[in-house]
Formats: C-alpha cells, sequence, structure tokens
C-alpha cells in the first residue's frame, strides 16, 4: 500500500476523516500532472493527510527553488510541515479559477545570519487580481495561525 492510501486508511479506522483513496490518488495525479493549473474547486487531497506528519507528502505538493537546503529546513523544523499542509488546504480553497504553483525557498534574512523559509504562490495573475486574496487568506486563517510558525515560515506571492 502507498504513503497516500496507508495513510487515509489509518485515518478512517481511527474515525477521524473518512477518505476515498481513489479520489485522493486521482486528485494526487492531477497536481503532479498540471502544477500550474486553473484550479476550479478546493482540492480535498491534504483533509486525508493532516494527520500524517510526513515529508514526503510536502515534497509532493509544493516545488522547492532549492532541494537540498528545503529538505534540511523542513527536517531542522518539522514542526511546520502540519502547518504548511494547512497552508496548502487554506490556498487552494481561496485562489480557485487562478494559475499558481506552490513554492517552499528558504532565504537568508537580510538583516541576520538566520534562514526564513518562504512559503510562495507563484502565479502569472496580476497583483490587483491576487493582492485581495492574500488579504482574504491573512485575515482569515493566518493572522490566527501565524504564532505556531515561531518566526519560521512566511507566505507571500510570487509573480511570474
Amino acid at each position: 500500500m502507498g504513503p497516500m492510501i496507508e495513510a487515509a486508511a489509518i485515518l478512517s479506522r481511527s474515525g477521524t476523516v473518512r477518505v476515498d483513496p481513489k479520489v485522493m490518488f486521482q486528485e494526487y495525479a492531477q497536481i503532479l500532472r498540471d502544477p500550474m493549473r486553473t484550479v476550479t474547486e478546493p482540492t480535498s487531497v491534504v483533509t486525508g493527510w493532516l494527520g500524517s506528519r510526513t515529508f514526503a507528502q510536502v515534497e509532493s505538493l509544493f516545488v522547492y527553488q532549492d532541494y537540498m537546503s528545503v529538505s534540511t529546513y523542513l527536517h531542522k523544523h518539522s514542526f511546520l510541515v502540519p502547518l504548511i499542509l494547512e497552508a496548502y488546504s487554506q490556498i487552494t480553497q481561496r485562489f480557485l479559477g487562478f494559475q499558481y504553483h506552490l513554492g517552499l525557498e528558504v532565504s537568508q534574512e537580510a538583516t541576520s545570519d538566520e534562514e526564513a523559509l518562504y512559503l510562495l504562490i507563484c502565479t502569472v495573475s496580476s497583483c490587483e487580481e491576487v493582492q485581495p486574496l492574500l488579504t482574504k487568506l491573512d485575515e482569515e486563517w493566518w493572522l490566527d495561525e501565524v504564532e505556531r510558525a515561531d518566526g519560521q515560515l512566511t507566505i507571500d506571492v510570487e509573480y511570474l
């Protein structure tokens, strides 16, 4: 049994979440086939994964700008993994109808030697279209969750 189906089966037996493995696989396959697709409805693929904190899940949903630095950062700050998966779900709910993909990038802070992880919503849409969605994400979800990130995660938009 693959990791996605295995996670769904574990969650289903516990009674917390019931996920159809076929649906989850189809959504996952669609993400891999067309990461810049126009999202027309929220995906439920993450819903079945929230109880499982695997790094492979994050890797399958996000484009890493530099694989080694992002992977190392996530292993060092593993408490971010569930938050990143929740962010994926929250973003897909709000960015319906827009072309985008999600990326993770580790960046040096300009004022210190500290590194920071950026979750980037990479899009070809205009700032005028995207900024209200980012504001809505902040107001409805991120501002309530930002303390969980402990200063280690920033969500931003990258215009392509």
